[in-house]
This record gives C-alpha cells, sequence and structure tokens, in this order.
C-alpha cells in the first residue's frame, strides 16, 4: 500500500516491543506526538495484546488516548469513560481443551475476562523460566491471581476473551499451537515462547475495523504501528502498517514503512511522519 495523499486520521499502535522499551517502560518521545496529533484532529489509540488492567498503569502518561483495542482485538475499551465498547468471549470448547493439557505441559496461564487479567499466584515469581521475566512486576501490580488457574477455566459461568500461553520452549508451544488445530480460535505468536489465544476472527485487524466504524472513519485512513506477528492483522486491515526498526521478520515484510526502533523515537517519528 501507499500512504495517502494527506495525513492519516487515525493511529492504532503497539505496545510492547514498539511503544514500550524492553524494560517496559514508556517512550518518551511518544506522549508529546500524541498530544500533538490529538490537538491536529486526529485519533490515537492503543492497539495490543495487553488487557484493560495491563494497560492502566500507563494512563497517566498517555492522558490524550481514549480508545484502546485490547486482547489483540477481543475487547474494545473506551478509557475515558472507563466502560466495554465490544467484548468477543472464547467458546467453552477451547477453553476446555486448554484445560486438558496445560498441567501436563507445564504451561503457565493467564485470562483475561472483561478486561481483567487472572494467572496463578504461585507461577508468577517463576515467569522467567516461561521467558516472560520483565513482566513479573506489571502481573504482580495488575493481576488477580488465584491458587489455581485451571479452577477458574472449569467455572462454566465464566466467559474469558483471551488466554495467553506462556513455554519453556518454542517446541512446547508448537505443541500447543498444533492441540489447538481445528478448534474456533486464533493462535498467534508472541514474545520468545508465548501463545495468544483470541476468539475465532477476531485480530487486532477486525480490532482497527471495529474502531473506525464507531468513530466513523473508513479502515484505509487508519495507520497501524507494530513489530510483532500479532501485528499482522493489523498492518493488513490498515490503511498502512508501519514497523518499528526491533520488529519480527515477518512484520517487517509485511509493513509497508520502517521506523527508528522501539527505543529510538519511533513511534513519535511514525506519528508526525504520517499522522500530522
Amino acid at each position: 500500500m501507499s500512504a495517502p495523499t494527506s495525513a492519516f486520521d487515525l493511529a492504532a499502535v503497539d505496545m510492547d516491543g514498539t511503544l514500550l522499551h524492553d524494560d517496559k517502560t514508556l517512550d518518551s518521545a511518544a506522549p508529546s506526538a500524541f498530544a500533538e496529533a490529538v490537538g491536529a484532529g486526529r485519533t490515537v489509540a492503543l492497539c495490543t495484546g495487553r488487557c484493560v488492567s495491563e494497560i492502566r498503569p500507563y494512563l497517566p502518561q498517555l492522558p490524550m488516548v481514549r480508545y484502546a483495542i485490547a486482547e489483540v482485538g477481543a475487547l474494545l475499551y473506551d478509557l475515558r469513560e472507563k466502560r466495554v465498547v465490544a467484548r468477543h468471549a472464547l467458546p467453552r470448547e477451547v477453553i476446555d481443551a486448554v484445560v486438558s493439557f496445560v498441567c501436563s505441559e507445564d504451561v503457565m496461564v493467564q485470562g483475561v475476562s472483561a478486561g481483567q487479567a487472572y494467572a496463578t499466584a504461585s507461577m508468577v515469581p517463576r515467569m522467567a523460566a516461561y521467558n516472560m521475566a520483565p513482566y513479573i512486576p506489571l502481573y504482580e501490580q495488575t493481576a488477580t491471581l488465584v491458587p489455581r488457574m485451571t479452577d477458574l477455566l472449569e467455572d462454566p459461568t465464566r466467559t474469558w476473551e483471551k488466554l495467553n500461553l506462556f513455554h519453556r520452549s518454542t517446541q512446547a508451544r508448537e505443541r500447543t499451537r498444533e492441540r489447538l488445530e481445528g478448534l474456533p480460535a486464533v493462535e498467534s505468536y508472541s514474545e520468545v515462547t508465548s501463545l495468544e489465544v483470541t476468539p475465532l476472527g477476531i485480530d487486532k485487524g477486525s480490532g482497527i475495523r471495529a474502531l473506525c466504524e464507531l468513530l466513523g472513519i473508513d479502515a484505509s485512513r487508519a495507520l497501524a504501528i507494530g513489530d510483532s506477528d500479532n501485528d499482522l492483522a493489523a498492518f493488513r486491515d490498515a490503511g498502512m502498517g508501519v514497523a518499528v526498526a526491533n520488529a519480527s521478520e515477518r512484520a517487517l515484510g509485511a509493513a509497508d514503512a520502517l521506523v527508528s526502533a522501539h527505543d529510538k523515537g519511533g513511534v513519535a517519528e511514525a506519528v508526525r511522519r504520517y499522522l500530522m
């Protein structure tokens, strides 16, 4: 795709690996660029695999951001009004399939329900074993920690928009993906050995389309900025996909444009170049 003759109307910005540094701090150049874009009448939205509870710690730095396409598109949330705009739950058969093998495969499960993250308390201090060490403080601060995630997943009265399955190796992750093959769900690789499970037909691209419809913006007027494989759908459905320089090989190949790395002001560069 090529950029339109005038600036885009909306930027959908990924968080981890894009807006956030490796230590999970916000890139300092981004807030002022976001404020300039919003002041010029544009919309900046977060478009992330994170749930709402994991986004909240950053909101004091991002008061100009109203909407979040959260949980890889499974939840559209109005941050200003603190309400769910749209929510998509995983079918029961997907939840049951995960419960059937997570213990035997030594998979750590994080579940998200109505924007709130849940995890097994005893596993959070051991997240480094699942290649998720940088997220330990976040989970300690924002997740609801329970004795056993499988007990919650087995409860038929609970519904879940998203499951994050953390593995010790890429081989283990591939075994999980194979076990879920054929079920009504989308499995997306993220981080080093993680698998994100969301409802079939739901991804960051569908989330961007939903937000554009809500705002009366054509999706061709949306800009997607990201770094990983779960951003490919955003690149596909937005008018333009921009990858930061540290992006995965697949994201770099799918992007229409490239900007500086996540810790070198890449997001601010993209916003100022294409949104104003």
